[in-house]
């Protein structure tokens, strides 16, 4: 990556924990077709969630840790995951 392309990263994720920004770009990537599936209305019953959970909170600390920290205290997801059939 070049020089501007890193301070561009750094100004989006100014938490950011790898310096080169290829965890954020597999985190992006990751959430992002996670979204394209959800909003196709997929299922995605194949998916591991709880990694992309932590995927998420994970970017959202690297943009501003205290609110990760606000948006855990709201999270159901782990609750939804363990109320599961399967």
């Amino acid at each position: 990556m070049n020089e501007s392309g890193v301070e561009a990263l750094q100004f989006a994720f100014p938490y950011i924990s790898d310096a080169d920004g290829a965890i954020t770009f597999w985190r992006v990537t990751d959430l992002r077709r996670l979204r394209n599936r959800l909003s196709h209305l997929e299922p995605i019953f194949d998916e591991d969630l709880p990694f992309l959970m932590r995927e998420a909170f994970g970017l959202m600390k690297s943009i501003e840790p205290v609110v990760a920290d606000w948006a855990s205290n709201f999270n159901r997801i782990p609750d939804l995951l363990k109320a599961r059939p399967y």
